[in-house]
């Protein structure tokens, strides 16, 4: 097997992805291992920061992926004839029938013991192939790539048979970490779904316990879809903002005659309609998400569930108006329109609250409506804290910007929680925004000010006046909510280093 070893710095988020999802979705799958190493490396990133890992600490990912397989589903994890696979052995050995249907949590807590074993024998049995075997991308000329993780071997016979030196875990790529905290939820959706299609197909002459297969799905923990809800609330927003159809055009696809309100009629000829398949195919699509995975029962599918919930809110509100106005709770003809002025007033309620619940996370880009109008929520919080300019004393509202200290693009891309954090915010009028954003004016980490050579200099009448507003220090108000945190300020000026003003 050729060995391509390359340095983590050397690899893009785009590279990152592309190997990312040829792993899953294009190498050999005989087994499950592959799936589970894989929400190891995104469940384990998301939450810390420690870049060497045990196999131990593997193991015990690896346990609670499979306990709601393997103890309490009938889930079967080979074709009938081939070998059981180990850690399914291990389970069976430690647990028998008496744990069949106890959450993992629970026996975690009260069968320490027996937890331990598990976890020791999955380590010593469970990683020599699929460690090195992980990352080699299964194309013409088959290489390994080692792109998210480095290992060590303690004994190689031939180029398909090592052994891994389990005393020394693995070495995780920060780069790599950064990347799957980033994409969490859409990496996650695709190896979900390809571990369903595995499963499915290893059962597919099987009732597995009672009902269907995806009945027990259902049940399974680690095969859950993390359905993203402020990525899907965005994304159904988007479509309804955008054009749809005419009520014509969706009778003749439909191939059935809907008679609407008198309200409605004089919209027919609009193409402002849209339909819950519409929303469907749009939302599922920048989620990632396969419509069919499910099958034909849409009851079964989390994400049409989580789709149908967002309209509900929206109708509830009036921010949907239905062709055939009803009352009732169902979802009518499941033909709407969008009032803008209401999804408006609703994004904003909307926003406000998540901000309040120390949510600062958003989704899409500042011109989609829902996260326009959490920035307005992120400048109404400024304009409250400050009550003026932080630099040079301003006071007219009108004037006032609420500007991210480290940019919303670059927080969306390396701290996406906290893109819509006030404590990543101050309040400038146009002018300080203008000379704080193109680093004339820098503020440290202590409060401390400091104005570039470009402006101290300048003998400008008006601009000589202005620059005497601007203090050596900034000093905020007493009872803030949100000041300023040093790590943003300091970020700032670590972007700013290599095309700063001269002069600081």
């Amino acid at each position: 097997m050729q060995v391509k070893v390359l340095t983590f710095d050397t690899f893009s988020d785009e590279e990152f992805e592309s190997v990312f999802l040829n792993i899953i979705i294009e190498s050999k799958k005989n087994q499950t291992y592959k799936f589970a190493l894989a929400r190891f490396l995104l469940d384990y990133s998301r939450d810390n920061t420690e870049t060497s890992v045990s196999y131990s600490t593997i193991a015990e990912y690896f346990l609670e992926y499979y306990w709601p397989q393997v103890c309490r589903l009938d889930i079967r994890h080979a074709s009938q004839g081939n070998r059981t696979p180990k850690y399914v052995k291990i389970i069976k050995e430690q647990f028998g029938e008496q744990y069949r249907h106890r959450r993992f949590s629970d026996v975690k807590r009260e069968e320490p013991e027996k937890i331990q074993v598990c976890i020791d024998e999955i380590r010593r049995e469970c990683f020599h192939d699929v460690t090195w075997r992980f990352q080699r991308v299964m194309v013409p000329g088959a290489a390994e790539v080692r792109a998210f993780f480095e290992y060590e071997i303690a004994t190689e016979t031939n180029s398909d048979n090592k052994k891994m030196d389990l005393e020394c875990g693995i070495e995780l790529n920060p780069k790599a970490m950064e990347f799957f905290r980033q994409r969490y939820a859409m990496l996650l959706t695709r190896v979900v779904q390809e571990w369903i299609r595995f499963l499915r197909y290893k059962n597919e002459n099987q009732e597995a316990g009672s009902g269907s297969f995806y009945d027990i799905v259902r049940k399974a923990e680690s095969l859950s879809l993390p359905i993203d809800h402020s990525s899907l609330r965005t994304h159904v927003w988007e479509c309804l903002n955008e054009i749809g159809r005419t009520i014509p055009d969706i009778q003749n696809t439909e191939k059935k005659k809907i008679k609407g309100s008198d309200g409605s009629l004089e919209y027919q000829d609009r193409c402002i309609w849209h339909t819950k398949s519409d929303l469907d195919k749009y939302v599922a699509n920048k989620l990632g998400i396969d419509m069919e995975l499910y099958g034909s029962d849409k009851s079964k599918n989390p994400f049409y569930k989580a789709t149908v919930n967002e309209i509900s809110n929206l109708r509830k509100k009036g921010v949907l108006i239905d062709w055939a106005r009803t009352r009732t709770r169902d979802m009518g003809v499941g033909i709407w329109r969008l009032d803008k002025c209401k999804l408006d007033e609703f994004a904003y309620q909307r926003a406000e609250d998540e901000i309040k619940q120390g949510d600062f996370s958003s989704a899409g880009d500042l011109r989609t409506v829902y996260v326009r109008q959490k920035q307005n929520v992120f400048r109404h919080i400024l304009l409250e804290d400050y009550q003026k300019c932080a630099l040079c004393g301003f006071r007219i509202p009108d004037f006032m910007i609420g500007a991210h200290i480290v940019p919303y693009s670059t927080m969306r891309t390396n701290d996406p929680r906290n893109s819509m954090n006030p404590r990543n915010g101050m309040l400038f009028c146009r002018l300080c925004d203008v000379a704080f954003e193109k680093g004339c004016i820098r503020i440290d980490g202590d409060l401390g000010v400091g104005v570039s050579e470009l402006l101290s200099k300048e003998d400008n009448s008006p601009v000589r006046s202005w620059l005497k507003t601007i203090p050596s220090r900034l000093q905020l108000r007493n009872g803030m909510r949100y000041p300023p945190d040093a790590k943003y300020l300091e970020w700032k000026i670590d972007l700013l280093k290599d095309n700063c003003q001269k002069g600081f």
